[in-house]
């Protein structure tokens, strides 16, 4: 996930969202091994601090806080290019995806060319 604003009350969105949300996802059916292991990931998932997943799982901040981690998974593993979801499970408004995009693409993208 990449979630981008110059507005630190806004980039912690996705905090609030998550904790808001955090034991929705807990009533899931079981029964068939997808189901099982689509469980046990969101029980992973769920013990994940959310510092633990800004450090592993998402980028989230202000462009130049985006530009940084990217440039740094860039460097570490080498990449050549980056995929963003931004807005997975659907917690973001749709006038903050837009705003993020904006910023993605107007600040950080120009950063990589």
């Amino acid at each position: 996930m990449a979630y981008c604003s110059t507005s630190p009350a806004v980039q912690e969105a996705p905090r609030k969202r998550r904790s808001k949300n955090h034991s929705s996802s807990s009533t899931l059916q079981t029964g068939t091994a997808y189901w099982e292991r689509r469980q046990q990931r969101i029980a992973r998932l769920e013990k994940l601090t959310y510092e633990e997943i800004l450090d592993t799982k998402v980028i989230v901040g202000s462009p130049e806080r985006v530009i940084d981690r990217l440039t740094q998974f860039k460097d570490m593993l080498g990449l050549t290019g980056f995929t963003a979801e931004l807005n997975p499970g659907g917690l973001l408004p749709p006038a903050a995806v837009h705003r993020s995009l904006k910023l993605l693409v107007a600040e950080v993208m120009p950063a990589f060319k």
